[in-house]
């Protein structure tokens, strides 16, 4: 392949890699960015691999997310560069150590599992985290998910890309790219007492009162209402008249509350982001958000993951951000939640891209743990989710509204949920497995 063909095909690359993920949502052209992604890299000096790789990535993350501009500035070229560098990497390590690799099966087993280490690594492990636009995420839920969580769509992509790539027989790959086309959703798992009613509401800067001027909204006997994170920009624990008043409102609806508020440390300055769980007359239980958001001030980041006891059953409330991880619902999924009720905040000023592709996070915590959710989300996406990760009913973007919904209780846990999620960070040990050459070149 000449120089200037492999530059076009790591355009191609790029664009087709962005139009995989929302606004677009074009999730079946991921084979074709990752596919022309690996042929572009085959064969080149190590030098030229690591700039060609930081290039491709510099230029389809650019594209994937130029909301990080509207968020950070400036400093957006460095983030982008940031995620970049994991492409310029694998596409180093493809040159320097796949050569070495003689067997044609080997490698290609191991390509795949590099690029999924790395992967894992970029979104689970490193100092600034950062799982959206990944290979395992474009496909969406899928049956996968509540086995082996996320990572293992995108092991079945890259394995089936690096087989037909690399193996003289290409009839093994092409089969595993089509079972990657055809993924079903997972099945509907049983659901354990009658439907729960949840009201959640929309509204960006909104004071208390007009929060509760929109929870009025709810239907007759609403068991739950959710408002956003930071719905209460302060102590609320502290602000006794606000607390009154909330609590007045939720004795006559006969509701409970998810609200997202502040709390802090007995003494000192300290605070925490938190999901406050309000009855009419306590405070049922609170979570502190484990995963605060990178270069923001998002209070001290919390240790514990446990669900909320509450007369209507064990809810989860992981707040934002904590949804873009597979740990912390996961972890409230082990103790026993039966349904995540999220507060969430995307600021309206970072755009309708943002705000599309951070719900699609929810919808795979979803179906990993086969739980139903419903996420209040400051400007959008609120939305309810099935257990299949299917949304099943939202509220347009940046509108102030309520969005009511039925959801159950799921008591029972998946093979994610108890064993699966070891899959992710099992990728980085037999990644390194896998490099070891040995056997003969075919």
């Amino acid at each position: 392949m000449t120089t200037g063909k492999r530059w076009v095909a790591l355009m191609i690359s790029a664009v087709t890699f962005a139009a995989s993920f929302p606004p677009f949502g074009a999730w079946w052209l991921m084979p074709v960015a990752m596919g022309l992604f690996l042929v572009a890299a085959r064969g080149l000096a190590p030098k030229t691999a690591f700039v060609s790789g930081f290039g491709h990535g510099l230029l389809a993350y650019g594209l994937t997310l130029p909301w990080m501009w509207l968020i950070f500035g400036p400093m957006a070229a460095l983030l982008w560069g940031i995620l970049a560098a994991f492409h310029a990497v694998f596409a180093l390590l493809a040159v320097t150590w796949g050569p070495r690799i003689p067997s044609r099966w080997q490698r290609a087993i191991w390509l795949a599992l590099a690029w999924m280490a790395l992967e894992y690594i970029r979104g689970e492990v490193f100092w600034l985290k950062f799982p959206w636009a990944t290979v395992s995420l474009s496909r969406g839920p899928n049956i996968l998910l509540p086995w082996c969580g996320v990572y293992a769509t995108g092991l079945l992509l890259m394995l089936g890309l690096a087989l037909v790539i690399e193996c003289r027989q290409r009839w093994p790959g092409a089969a595993l790219i089509l079972v990657w086309y055809l993924l079903p959703l997972p099945q509907m798992p049983a659901t354990s007492g009658p439907p729960l009613k949840v009201t959640a509401i929309q509204a960006e800067g909104a004071m208390p009162n007009r929060l509760l001027e929109l929870s009025a909204a709810s239907p007759a006997q609403t068991d739950f209402i959710v408002w956003p994170e930071y719905a209460f920009p302060g102590n609320l624990l502290a602000a006794k008249p606000d607390l009154t008043a909330i609590q007045s409102f939720l004795k006559e609806r006969q509701s409970l509350l998810v609200i997202g508020a502040q709390t802090y440390a007995p003494t000192g300055s300290e605070w925490f982001n938190t999901a406050l769980t309000l009855s009419a007359d306590a405070v049922l239980g609170q979570h502190v958000k484990n995963h605060t958001v990178h270069l923001f001030d998002d209070g001290t980041p919390g240790t514990t993951a446990n669900p909320v006891s509450t007369p209507k059953g064990k809810i989860g409330t992981p707040i934002c951000f904590d949804c873009d991880f597979q740990d912390i619902a996961r972890r409230m999924a082990q103790e026993g939640a039966e349904c995540f009720l999220v507060p969430s905040m995307d600021v309206a000023s970072w755009g309708e891209r943002q705000h599309l592709q951070h719900a699609e996070l929810a919808r795979i915590r979803a179906a990993e743990n086969a739980r139903w959710m419903v996420v209040a989300s400051s400007s959008g996406r609120t939305q309810a989710i099935d257990p299949q990760g299917s949304v099943i009913g939202k509220l347009p973007l940046f509108e102030e509204g309520h969005l009511n919904a039925e959801i159950y209780r799921v008591e029972a846990q998946t093979f994610f949920t108890r064993y699966g999620w070891y899959f992710g960070p099992s990728l980085v040990l037999l990644a390194f497995l896998s490099a070891i050459p040995f056997g003969r070149a075919d």
